[in-house]
This record gives C-alpha cells, sequence and structure tokens, in this order.
C-alpha cells in the first residue's frame, strides 16, 4: 500500500497532503489557462497554498503550441505570453516583425488590436523556433561576434557571405543547408515602364530578368567562397544533413507551414498554395 505524499508548507513547514484539483494558472500571464489535475497544499495552519506544477517547461511548450494552432486571433496577453516563451525583449521582436518596441508594447496592452499579417508572422515564428528547440537572440550585425566571444549565443543562423569578422575563428562547427531563402524585388510601375523611351526600356530589361538572376547568383557564390573554405580548414566540421534528416525537418515543420499558407489564403491570397508548390519545386532542383 502506497503512503500519502507529504508536502511541507513553504511558509510556516507545516506538514500537508496535497489535493489534486484543476487549478488556474494565472502564474503563466494568461487569464484562461486551465491546469487539470495539479496538486494544492492548502495549509490549515497559516492558509498558505502551494501550488505543485510538474514539468513546468513542458506546459510552456503545450501552451505555445496550442496559442501557435489557434483558429482566432492573437489577444495582447498571449502575444505577451509567446514573446517571453521565445526569451525575446519588445525590440528583439519588433526586428522580426518590423516594427519597434512601442507597437508591441500597445499590442500586448491592448491598446491597438494585433492585425493579421503581424498574427500569422507571431505563429509562425513561435511555432518554427519551438519545434527547433531554439531560443532566438536577435542582434545587430556587430554585435554578433562579441557574444559569441562571451558564450552569450550558443550558434549563429548566417548564410556564407557574411561579413562578421573572425567568423572562422570562433565558429568551428557548421551545418550546410538552405535553411532560409532572400528574395530582392526593385519593382517599377507598369504604365510608367511602358511610357518610356524604348532605348530606356531595352537598359532595364538588359538588367532584369534571369540572366541578371543568374549574373548575381555567381556574385553571391564569389562571396560566399572565402568563408566557406574557410569552414572546410584543419579544426573545422562541416556537417551536410542527409535526406532523412532534412525530411525529418520537413515534415517536422510542416504544420507551420501549411497554417501559414491557410491563413494566407483566407486572407485573399487564393493561389497561396500553388505559389509555395512552385517556389519549394525550383528550390529543389
Amino acid at each position: 500500500m502506497s503512503k500519502a505524499k507529504i508536502h511541507e508548507c513553504t511558509n510556516c513547514g507545516k506538514q500537508i497532503t496535497p489535493e489534486r484539483r484543476n487549478y488556474r494558472y494565472a502564474e503563466s500571464g494568461l487569464s484562461m489557462v486551465i491546469l487539470q489535475g495539479i496538486e494544492v497544499a492548502d495549509c490549515p495552519k497559516c492558509g498558505n497554498s502551494d501550488v505543485i506544477i510538474p514539468r513546468m517547461s513542458r506546459i510552456h511548450h503545450a501552451i505555445a503550441q496550442a496559442l501557435a494552432n489557434s483558429p482566432v486571433r492573437l489577444t495582447g496577453e498571449q502575444l505577451r505570453y509567446l514573446r517571453k516563451h521565445l526569451g525575446m525583449s519588445g525590440d528583439q521582436l519588433g526586428r522580426y516583425l518590423h516594427t519597434d518596441r512601442t507597437k508591441i508594447s500597445k499590442w500586448e496592452g491592448g491598446e491597438d488590436r494585433i492585425g493579421p499579417a503581424t498574427d500569422r508572422l507571431v505563429r509562425l515564428l513561435a511555432a518554427a523556433l519551438d519545434h527547433a528547440g531554439a531560443t532566438p537572440v536577435v542582434l545587430q550585425v556587430n554585435d554578433v561576434m562579441p557574444a559569441v566571444k562571451e558564450n552569450k549565443i550558443d550558434g549563429i543562423v548566417t548564410n556564407w557571405g557574411n561579413p562578421l569578422q573572425d567568423f572562422n575563428d570562433y565558429m568551428k562547427f557548421h551545418t550546410d543547408t538552405q535553411f532560409y531563402t532572400s528574395a530582392f524585388f526593385i519593382v517599377m510601375n507598369r504604365a510608367k515602364y511602358d511610357g518610356l523611351p524604348p532605348d530606356a526600356r531595352a537598359a532595364i530589361d538588359a538588367l532584369s530578368g534571369d540572366a541578371w538572376v543568374a549574373k548575381l547568383a555567381a556574385l553571391w557564390d564569389k562571396w560566399d567562397k572565402p568563408v566557406r573554405d574557410g569552414a572546410s580548414a584543419p579544426g573545422h566540421e562541416v556537417i551536410v544533413p542527409d535526406a532523412a534528416t532534412m525530411q525529418q525537418w520537413r515534415d517536422g515543420l510542416k504544420p507551420v507551414t501549411d497554417r501559414y499558407i491557410a491563413d494566407l489564403a483566407a486572407a485573399g491570397f487564393p493561389d497561396a498554395r500553388a505559389a509555395y508548390d512552385k517556389l519549394t519545386a525550383t528550390l529543389r532542383r
């Protein structure tokens, strides 16, 4: 026969037998989180109540996943929870969302409603980084290597053609994969273009389209080469994930991608899935 678990009151030291009941987890910063079957030790001597929450990190992870997959738009307190769960300051989240901490504060405080595009980006960011087990730290370029040297960060997500001084002196283990894609566009109003003289249009055409993309790609490879070659020097290890690992990563992040594409379609972009499929097929060539 097992003995009842005894808990010592953290206020007066009295021995108490906890009881299991549902508990409103206000400490999370969320008003509507109820934890079921949580042990609560109510002290009859001093009136103190100790809440015993097991595997707290798993609970926080589950809450973040639920918020990222919720069908309704995030509230201010939910945005605050996700930001803190990811270990971000208002400034850091603002850089991801191309805004400032004042706007973040207004969203979290309920002064302004979070827009649909911001809502999608926050969910995508939270779900992707949480799945990867990463805690993001957003730094300016000049602050990255000092943070590495002071052991404030464990790794860097960057491209080979990065401008980080002493990168190869401190970064010895490299995972070489297509982690993200950068797209650069210079656009022009069609009517303005059509109104240009033929020689001006010809000059623009010569610096546009697939031919110019190929030229820029070659230049990017050239910029990548010095750092990539340095990563192949003695004392370095370059890890190229195999097909099985890449598929595991894709499968893990697929719910995040599918949700984002569905949100785009619902927001008025019905061809979002077709555009995504075409882009991924192109990248895999």
